[in-house]
């Protein structure tokens, strides 16, 4: 990790509440690193010790911020809870309505893409490739944009 930065940032709100964020501040070459869902699973489960995805989703749920960056990474964490009680459906929900909060490239095509993938394992296979084709053609700099054409494929494919 010479020329990379990886961190992990806890935001606690109260004694029993806080945001998990990972952040990574370069270019990564390892596609293994690249599983954001698996790296906070892995922190939040094996350093913080926490797998208690309910009430979870209820303290993100409760958060009131002004910053539009926080704000988003709530409703994704809420997405990434969901899935990891297996309601697809509402992760993809929250995935979508955290790529609303501000259109930046941080985290609007993270949640798009993490919404396209979710959307695909639930049927929602065309507006799944809408999402996927909305990171191609207006954040072709972020990290995901990177992965569109071969998950576009292979959805296509599927359609077949």
């Amino acid at each position: 990790q010479r020329k990379s930065v990886h961190f992990f940032y806890t935001l606690p709100y109260t004694k029993n509440k806080a945001l998990v964020e990972t952040t990574w501040l370069s270019t990564m070459n390892d596609e293994s690193q690249k599983d954001y869902d698996e790296q906070i699973k892995d922190y939040v489960e094996n350093h913080l010790n926490l797998k208690d995805y309910d009430n979870a989703i209820y303290y993100l749920d409760q958060f009131e911020g002004d910053d539009i960056i926080l704000s988003a990474l709530s409703k994704g964490s809420i997405g990434d809870a969901f899935v990891e009680i297996g309601q697809l459906e509402d992760a993809f929900d929250y995935y979508i309505e955290a790529s609303e909060v501000s259109e930046n490239l941080f985290s609007t095509p993270k949640y798009l893409y993490k919404a396209a993938i979710t959307g695909s394992k639930i049927g929602k296979i065309n507006q799944s490739i809408n999402l996927l084709k909305k990171i191609k053609k207006d954040f072709p700099e972020s990290d995901q944009s990177g992965y569109v054409e071969v998950q576009i494929g292979r959805l296509e494919t599927s359609l077949k």
